[in-house]
């Protein structure tokens, strides 16, 4: 969130990054999943405005560059979250502006359901990464127990969400655009955990006050309560891997 301070000054206040149930714990999954070492390059694809894009660089000591299609989300990144180990760049996922084996590692938060085209953004993952690159990402699945029909299509509108996936349709995309899944996990399991995300997402201004009381139940009902067989958001790891390879599956 932007705070303005008088007529040319602003501060980047991180609300909506930071009170967020499903923010901060996709990002601590993925962040395991990367493995990411000192001098190591990471691209964050759909990366908003920059927050989590410079505090994995910061934390990891890593060279990051953050994409979007947003001029705002872009300006904001630029001003409040670039540096010596943080750029940002305009662009759309499926025609990434980088030569093939750029990166080490490549991040993407719950953004391929928005793409016009998950195949060829995958692809352009997937060529941008080096050989044996690895790819975090998650998506949204909405494939919990508990998630009616009439919410999906709610959230679909509301979130401008193209596709939804399962753990079945991802790999198979994952493997066409030549990826090995290595790792997954369902994220936002439980019943409370799925009203909670729906309250948020209705509600968002009033509820914000409550997610620091949210966010432990969330985890404490997920832990005691989730099912392993679906949720609210899928995280994956995955490895570019040859063609010839791509269907020996973990």
């Amino acid at each position: 969130m932007l705070l303005k301070l008088g007529k040319s000054k602003e501060a980047y206040l991180p609300v909506g990054d930071r009170l967020s149930l499903n923010k901060s714990l996709e990002l601590r999954v993925l962040s395991k999943y990367l493995e990411l070492r000192p001098g190591e390059s990471i691209l964050d694809v759909a990366c908003g405005s920059g927050y989590w894009t410079r505090r994995l660089a910061a934390a990891h000591g890593c060279a990051a560059v953050g994409i979007d299609v947003s001029e705002r989300e872009i300006a904001t990144a630029q001003r409040h979250h670039s540096g010596k180990h943080c750029t940002y760049l305009l662009s759309p996922a499926e025609t990434l502006p980088f030569q093939a084996e750029s990166f080490d590692k490549v991040i993407s938060v719950c953004a391929l359901e928005h793409f016009s085209s998950d195949t060829a953004a995958l692809e352009e993952m997937a060529r941008v990464l080096k050989p044996n690159g690895i790819l975090a990402r998650s998506v949204d699945s909405m494939s919990g127990p508990f998630v009616t029909e009439s919410y999906r299509k709610w959230h679909a509108q509301e979130h401008f969400v193209r596709n939804y996936y399962d753990l079945d349709s991802i790999r198979t995309k994952l493997q066409d655009a030549g990826f090995q899944l290595l790792e997954h996990r369902y994220l936002l399991t439980s019943r409370f955990t799925s009203w909670a995300f729906r309250l948020n997402r209705r509600y968002r201004f009033p509820v914000v006050f409550f997610i620091p009381l949210l966010h432990p139940l969330s985890r404490f009902s997920d832990a005691l309560n989730g099912s392993h067989e679906g949720g609210l958001i899928l995280a994956l790891k995955a490895k570019k891997c040859e063609r010839r390879t791509v269907g020996e599956l973990a």
